[in-house]
C-alpha cells in the first residue's frame, strides 16, 4: 500500500501542533538532554560518550489529547563500550538509520481519549514504556542505565510501532488492566528503519504483538504490595534456535514492588518460548534509597540462555549496577555508576573480550 514519506509525516505533525489559536494554554511540553560517559578495564573495549535528547508534547483537544515524542541519539562507534557491551547503556542506539547512524525521529505520535472509565490510545506507540513498568527501574535517564534493569529482556517488545492501547487504572480493592495490540515489527525492526516500511501494512512478516497485563495492590501485614502480571505474544516469524522453520514467540512476566520506609524494592520475573528466544528466563531485583536530593540505586539481574541451540562458549548472563544520583535542582542531575557484567550477549568464550566486565560511568542530565 502507498505510505506517507517521513518528510510528509513531520510536516503533518508540525501543522497539527501549530493549528490551535490558544496553543499556549493547551500545549504541555517537557524533555531533557542526557550525556553518558563509560569506560572499562578491558583494553579491547574503548571508552565512549553517548548523547540523547527527548521532547514530549501533549495538546488538549476535546475530551482527549494529542501526544508527540521527538527523540534523538548520537552515532555510537563500533569500538565504544555501549556498542560492544550492549547491556550497559539503555540510552544508546535508540534511534538508528539503516546504516546504524544516530538520528532525530518521531518515536510516539497519536491520540488518547477516555472511554467508559478506560483510557484509549491509538497511534505510534512504545509498548515497553507502557507494559512491564516499574517506579524505580524504568527510566535510563534518571534511574538504572543497564538495559536489564530498565525492562524485562525476555519480553518480545517491538520497537516503536503502530498500535492501540486500552487501560483501566487499578483502585482500592479493584484490579486494573492494560491491553495492547500492535504490529509485531516496529520502526527499528525493519531493515529500512523507515516510516515507509513501518506503514507498509501489507508486509505479512510483521505479525502482531498482543499483551494483557493485570495490576493491583495488596496489603500484607505492614507491606503494601503493588503487582503486575502479564502475558504476551509476538506472531512475527522467529526462527527456531536448533532446527529449521519458525514460530511465534510468547511468554509470561511479573513485576512486584513494595516500600520499606525510604527504601523502594522492585522485582521482575519472566519466561519466553525457549525454542525461538535466546533470552528465555529472567529474574531481577532492584532497590532504591532516597534522601533529600540524593538517590542510591542497587540492582542485579540474571538472564537465562535457552538450551535450544546453545553453543560452546555461551552462558547465562549476570549483571549488576550501583548508582548514586545527586539532583542539584529540578533541572540538573549527575549520576556516577559502576556495573559488572558476566557473559555479555551470552558470550562466555573470552575470545572477543573478557568474560567479566567492570564498567564505570557518569551521566549528566538536564531536564526542561
Amino acid at each position: 500500500m502507498q505510505c506517507f514519506s517521513a518528510r510528509g509525516l513531520f510536516l503533518a505533525l508540525i501543522l497539527l501542533f501549530c493549528s490551535s489559536q490558544s496553543l499556549a494554554h493547551k500545549l504541555d511540553t517537557h524533555g531533557g538532554i542526557t550525556l553518558i560517559g563509560q569506560a572499562g578495564r578491558d583494553s579491547r573495549v574503548r571508552p565512549g560518550i553517548t548523547a540523547s535528547v527527548d521532547l514530549e508534547l501533549t495538546l488538549q483537544r476535546g475530551r482527549g489529547e494529542w501526544f508527540l515524542w521527538l527523540e534523538g541519539s548520537t552515532t555510537v562507534q563500533p569500538w565504544q563500550t555501549s556498542a560492544i557491551l550492549v547491556e550497559t547503556n539503555a540510552d544508546a542506539r535508540t534511534t538508528l538509520t539503516r546504516k546504524n547512524k544516530g538520528r532525530l525521529q518521531v518515536s510516539n505520535f497519536g491520540y488518547s481519549f477516555p472511554l467508559w472509565r478506560h483510557t484509549v490510545s491509538i497511534g505510534l506507540l512504545d509498548a515497553s514504556s507502557i507494559l512491564d513498568s516499574s517506579r524505580i527501574a524504568n527510566d535510563e535517564t534518571r534511574q538504572f542505565v543497564s538495559t536489564t534493569l530498565v525492562n524485562n529482556p525476555v519480553i518480545g517488545f517491538p520497537d516503536y510501532t503502530l498500535g492501540m492501547l486500552i487501560r483501566k487504572k487499578s483502585g482500592h480493592q479493584r484490579l486494573g488492566y492494560t491491553m495492547f495490540l500492535g504490529l509485531g515489527h516496529g520502526l527499528r525492526d525493519t531493515p529500512e528503519r523507515s516510516y515507509r516500511a513501518l506503514f507498509d501494512l501489507d508486509a505479512r512478516e510483521k505479525g502482531v504483538f498482543a499483551a494483557l497485563e493485570i495490576d493491583g495492590k495488596k496489603h500484607l501485614s505492614r507491606l503494601d504490595l503493588h503487582y503486575h502480571f502479564g502475558l504476551w505474544s509476538n506472531t512475527a516469524a522467529h526462527r527456531y534456535l536448533s532446527q529449521t522453520g519458525s514460530a511465534a514467540n510468547y511468554g509470561l512476566y511479573t513485576v512486584l514492588e513494595t516500600k520499606l520506609g525510604r527504601l523502594d524494592l522492585s522485582s521482575r520475573l519472566g519466561v519466553a518460548n525457549r525454542r525461538v528466544a535466546q533470552a528465555a528466563e529472567f529474574v531481577s531485583l532492584a532497590l532504591r534509597y532516597r534522601r533529600g536530593r540524593n538517590t542510591i540505586g542497587l540492582g542485579a539481574s540474571w538472564t537465562g540462555l535457552s538450551g535450544h541451540g546453545r553453543q560452546p562458549g555461551q552462558g547465562d548472563r549476570l549483571q549488576a549496577e550501583l548508582y548514586y544520583r545527586h539532583d542539584f535542582n529540578k533541572h540538573f542531575s549527575v549520576t556516577p555508576s559502576i556495573q559488572w557484567v558476566q557473559n555479555s550477549s551470552f558470550d562466555s568464550s573470552n575470545a572477543l573480550f573478557d568474560q567479566d566486565q567492570v564498567i564505570v560511568g557518569i551521566r549528566l542530565q538536564a531536564a526542561f
